[in-house]
């Protein structure tokens, strides 16, 4: 089954995707706050995995070119549209957070997709609708 379908099925389910903070998870404010100062981890390899503030130049620095935006939400993506790569059509979609990633990924499999028919760098993921642009999505990805 492509991820295509897939997608298609989750964006009629997901209503109106993102994900984002319900009044009951944000602090009152008569709450008591404490500020104690905490020490940073110093790290030299720690990669912070932040999503491009332009989408659509992100991909085509990849190759994939004439992004088109979608505005349908789809639960835990913060943008997505389509691409092309290569003459295959590609779908893109970027996450706010590692968390909405996972979770994402978590749907898509439970709905029967398949993680090796997408390529991830960052925080974005890309599904191209040809299994053979896979290989060269990643080199051209350096994934």
């Amino acid at each position: 089954m492509r991820i295509a379908s897939i997608i298609g099925a989750l964006i009629l389910a997901s209503g109106c995707g993102g994900s984002a903070a319900s009044i009951d998870s944000v602090a009152s404010v008569d709450s008591v706050v404490t500020t104690d100062a905490v020490a940073p981890v110093a790290t030299d390899t720690t990669q912070l995995a932040v999503m491009p503030v332009d989408l659509g130049a992100y991909a085509n620095t990849v190759g994939c070119t004439s992004y088109e935006k979608k505005a349908t939400p789809i639960s835990y993506v913060s943008e997505w549209g389509y691409c092309k790569f290569e003459d295959v059509t590609v779908q893109v979609y970027a996450f706010a957070s590692p968390l909405d990633l996972a979770s994402f990924m978590q749907m898509l499999l439970s709905s029967g997709g398949k993680e090796e028919d997408t390529v991830t760098k960052g925080l974005v993921l890309f599904a191209p609708d040809s299994a053979a642009k896979l290989e060269p999505l990643r080199k051209a990805l350096g994934a």
